[in-house]
């Protein structure tokens, strides 16, 4: 069992480039961390090995399992209350890809998968790891929800559905549960510079940009600095930040010049 000054944290997703980033930033941090994800096409290995190598003297654990399979995450919190101890962070930064139709043609079934997924798989964590929490009277939790949450594109009804409610949740999780010590927060990245922008064509890319004020896409590391300012911020509860270079601020109706020029 680890010492209490060392905290504690749980990252979901922490195959994607979100919760990779974020598992970085809190071993740097000195954080003891347990990267939770599925193992797809080795992704959760790779993760793991990589940081494993670049932070040799860090408690580092993974587990693989599905965020709606209570087995999954029962087993997954006794390895961190027997090897790590009492749990200071959460981080739900899993997430289901995007599935575009028009909503008259959206097929249910991807729409059920989304939505359990994104709100019932974090829920399903936030209730489990909020009983410990509870139970030790402090703790926090940061959910990763999207732009989406704020304002959204045609065409993805269930992903904006998805993102929105993890919002209301948290503020619902954040009123009910600060009272007893455990503060919880959403954040609302806009596009994020990884693997999803890589299918993209320079042209996609250049008319993504130009909607936004700043010029640039959200680096992933950007969402762990925000991490690890809602967990430091001792007022921070029920807020949903949103990183998303001035996109949702701006009505303007020409093109931002994304050279800077």
């Amino acid at each position: 069992r680890l010492q209490d000054r060392i905290p504690v944290a749980i990252v979901t997703g922490a195959s994607g480039d979100i919760g990779r980033a974020i598992t970085d930033r809190l071993l740097r941090e000195n954080f003891a961390v347990m990267m939770f994800s599925t193992n797809k096409k080795q992704a959760l290995s790779d993760a793991y090995n990589y940081l494993r190598d670049k932070y040799p003297m860090c408690i580092l654990r993974m587990q693989p399992g599905s965020v709606l399979n209570e087995s999954d995450i029962l087993l997954m919190l006794s390895y961190v209350e027997k090897y790590m101890g009492n749990l200071d962070l959460l981080v739900n930064a899993h997430g289901n890809t995007p599935h575009i139709a028009r909503s008259e043609h959206f097929p249910i079934e991807k729409f059920r998968d989304i939505i359990d997924c994104d709100v019932v798989g974090a829920f399903n964590m936030c209730q489990h790891v909020g009983k410990i929490m509870l139970r030790q009277g402090y703790g926090n939790i940061i959910n990763i929800s999207s732009i989406h949450s704020v304002a959204t594109y045609p065409y993805r009804s269930a992903y904006a559905a998805a993102k929105s409610a993890i919002v209301g949740m948290s503020k619902v999780l954040a009123i009910e549960w600060v009272g007893r010590g455990v503060r919880v927060n959403t954040i609302s990245p806009g596009q994020v510079d990884g693997r999803r922008t890589k299918d993209l064509n320079g042209k996609q890319i250049r008319n993504v940009l130009q909607r936004v004020p700043s010029g640039c896409l959200v680096k992933a590391e950007d969402i762990a600095n925000a991490v690890m300012f809602l967990y430091e911020t001792k007022n921070m509860n029920g807020h949903n930040l949103v990183l998303d270079g001035g996109l949702t601020s701006s009505a303007w109706y020409m093109p931002y010049d994304v050279n800077g020029d």
